[in-house]
């Protein structure tokens, strides 16, 4: 296992069917919205310190939690504000989906990415390296359709999943057999 940092989790929720934004933008001081130049409303909590979007058919997204934990306070807060108002009628707190992980890793060594995106490019992944465009190795894993950036300073950063084991095995097995 590597020693992975939680830089964002996104997570979802359906608060209810349909949601009136401008009431709730009327209601709550901590909340944007300007229907001209964005379908939703931008909810930013303070603690857990997040961003969550709420659409208007109740479909809402959150992101900028550090934990799985902090993701799904943060919507469940929401929730609870926005039932203590009156300004959805839901009666049970939603179902809260993790869609997605960002973590970073730090090597603790710096990366020969030449000599590391010619042994991952006889992996079965796709493996983009053009240091002209990108500063750093782009490896797409097909298996688990997790993508992760190597940088020559031995920092990685990995996205694509909901799940934080499946990014900690693909995290260690790059790094024991790939650094």
């Amino acid at each position: 296992m590597v020693d992975l940092k939680i830089e964002n989790v996104i997570a979802e929720a359906e608060f209810e069917s349909n949601i009136d934004l401008q009431k709730i933008a009327n209601s709550i001081k901590d909340v944007n919205y300007n229907p001209d130049h964005f379908p939703g409303l931008v909810y930013k909590l303070k603690s857990p310190k997040t961003v969550t979007l709420i659409f208007s058919k109740g479909h809402s997204v959150c992101t900028g939690a550090t934990s799985l934990q902090n993701a799904k306070a943060a919507l469940s807060i929401i929730y609870k504000k926005l039932k203590d108002l009156n300004l959805i009628q839901n009666e049970k707190i939603p179902n809260i989906t993790i869609q997605n992980i960002i973590v970073s890793y730090n090597f603790k060594k710096k990366l020969d990415l030449d000599k590391v995106s010619k042994n991952l490019a006889a992996t079965n992944a796709e493996v983009t390296y053009d240091r002209k465009k990108f500063p750093g190795i782009i490896y797409h894993d097909k298996i688990t359709d997790i993508t992760v950036l190597l940088f020559k300073s031995g920092i990685i950063v990995g996205y694509g999943s909901p799940i934080l084991l499946e990014l900690d095995q693909l995290l260690t097995e790059l790094e024991q057999h790939y650094t």
